[in-house]
């Protein structure tokens, strides 16, 4: 039988709604990751979060409204943690900063944050939900993977610009940096999402050896 549904909240919601909205999209995300988009249910996340099955159809209309939800509240999490390293990348579009020491400090920040087996986990979600939900996923690489890349390529292309590298084609640069630096450890998450994060020590070493490897194919 399915689970019944209610119109979803409107605008307007208080600061204490606004609070618990976030405290069962927090458990819903925890829940679809262990559990699956089919394996989860109302029932488990109201046993997680507390409160009611009325409230959360109060507030997402149904089952597939929480989970769109839940998606772009992750991607919104995940965003945020990006967001200094793209600062960071944004003041030094100019010839005062280290080329390698900016690409080093964003490609360590953003391996750390996409091998997390927090991170794993969702991937693995989205993935297996695709098929039913095809523009969550595309919503959630642009937020996310697709942004890095694309400020990436626009730093790329300021420091060709500038003389301090050759990059002939900003995009297909940024995009291979990214997956040397990503290499195996993203499909080995995939098919492992548990696998522990990477300690600081071999995200340092690979980083660096990426790094080198592309500051040698893009010297000035």
């Amino acid at each position: 039988m399915s689970e019944p549904m209610t119109k979803p909240a409107k605008r307007g919601w208080t600061l204490r709604q606004q609070g618990k909205r976030r405290d069962i999209l927090d458990a819903a995300i925890e829940l679809f990751c262990e559990m699956g988009y089919q394996g989860m249910s109302i029932d488990a996340l109201v046993e997680r979060v507390g409160g009611s099955k009325s409230t959360i159809y109060s507030y997402f209309g149904d089952k597939e409204g929480l989970y769109r939800a839940a998606v772009t509240r992750f991607s919104e999490l995940a965003l945020e943690k990006n967001e200094q390293a793209l600062r960071d990348i944004t003041c030094m579009d100019d010839d005062s900063g280290s080329v390698e020491a900016t690409l080093t400090e964003f490609l360590e920040g953003l391996l750390r944050a996409t091998t997390t087996p927090e991170f794993s986990r969702f991937n693995v979600l989205c993935a297996s939900s695709q098929s039913s939900f095809p523009n969550l996923g595309m919503d959630f690489f642009e937020n996310g993977p697709g942004r890095s890349q694309s400020r990436i390529a626009k730093y790329l292309a300021g420091a060709d610009k500038r003389g301090v590298l050759k990059v002939s084609d900003p995009d297909m640069a940024a995009a291979a940096l990214i997956g040397a630096v990503r290499a195996n450890h993203l499909w080995a998450r995939l098919f492992r999402p548990d696998m522990p994060a990477m300690s600081e020590q071999e995200i340092r070493k690979h980083v660096a050896y990426c790094i080198r490897m592309f500051m040698a194919a893009h010297a000035a």
